[in-house]
């Protein structure tokens, strides 16, 4: 039963990081974005180089 318990604590750390780990991508995606935007790429070449949602990009646009 401890060898249980363990492996689901385990589980739930893994889950956590690999979590984390997502969360971090998607927030330098979003940097690289803004930067790109501010040296004048387009929305759409933006989407092909980071991947992101074209709706995620145009959020990023002030005055959009």
């Amino acid at each position: 039963m401890a060898d249980v318990n363990r492996f689901s604590r385990f589980l739930k750390i893994f889950h956590g990081r690999a979590e984390g780990f997502r969360d971090g991508k998607v927030e330098g995606k979003i940097e690289v974005a803004e930067n790109l935007l501010l040296a004048g790429l387009a929305p759409a070449d933006i989407v092909r180089a980071t991947g992101l949602p074209a709706a995620e990009i145009e959020q990023l646009i002030p005055g959009a």
